[in-house]
């Protein structure tokens, strides 16, 4: 943060706060671990103790700490993927968390992450489902799944060992959105495909979007989720 910004967060931080209320906040929106970090970097002009109670910003530390330590097992586990899809010849994208915890963020732990999104095309699914098998994972609801490969986008699944979730995609408009036909916009998916790019983590490579698509992407999620 800039020392501007820091000094009007200082001013901010000697009022009386309802700091339960800036917790609970902080974790519904995903951001405690900002949160986080943003007071520690102000800790290196303020004395934090003086304005915060130490429960609250050990509590924020614990919920940071957690975050990296899930984050570091979920890519492990996106690694045990990719290499099984590699042996297989599935092409594999990561969408959403994966690309942005790594490559917009500058430390993992600052992005919570939920269940892991990754793109194949529909006509590797068979393929990929005996790679999911494979390593653990259990399709959900159900493994007879002929009309969810038909109208539906994407196929969740579980892995009871570690209690990872997957959702195995091969479009990302989720059309069932558009209950009245009303709608006439369409995303090319293989325009995603064609700008997609390769990222390094944990030793393994997988293709994620270019930034322009990741941003269009991001933007058709949060319109399906809470502007629908």
């Amino acid at each position: 943060m800039s020392d501007e910004t820091i000094a009007k967060a200082s001013c901010i931080l000697k009022e009386d706060l309802d700091w339960k209320y800036l917790l609970e906040t902080s974790i519904r929106q995903g951001v405690s671990p900002l949160f986080y970090n943003g007071l520690k970097q102000m800790g290196q002009s303020i004395e934090l103790k003086d304005v915060i109670p130490l429960s609250f910003y050990q509590e924020l530390k614990g919920l940071y700490l957690g975050n990296c330590s899930r984050n570091q097992r979920l890519y492990r586990v996106l690694k045990e993927i990719v290499e099984e899809f590699d042996r297989a010849g599935v092409p594999v994208m990561g969408l959403k968390d994966i690309q942005l915890a790594r490559e917009v963020y500058a430390d993992i732990g600052l992005r919570p992450m939920g269940d892991l999104d990754l793109l194949i095309h529909q006509q590797d699914y068979d393929r990929a489902a005996v790679c999911m098998r494979r390593l653990g994972f259990a399709p959900l609801p159900s493994a007879d799944i002929p009309y969810t490969l038909k109208y539906a986008w994407a196929h969740h699944w579980q892995r009871p060992a570690d209690n990872v979730w997957i959702d195995l995609q091969w479009n990302v408009l989720q059309l069932e959105w558009d209950t009245c036909g009303e709608g006439s916009f369409d995303f090319e998916i293989e325009r995603m495909w064609r700008g997609a790019v390769r990222m390094e983590f944990e030793g393994a490579q997988i293709w994620v979007p270019g930034l322009e698509d990741m941003l269009f992407h991001l933007c058709l999620h949060l319109e399906g989720h809470r502007y629908a």
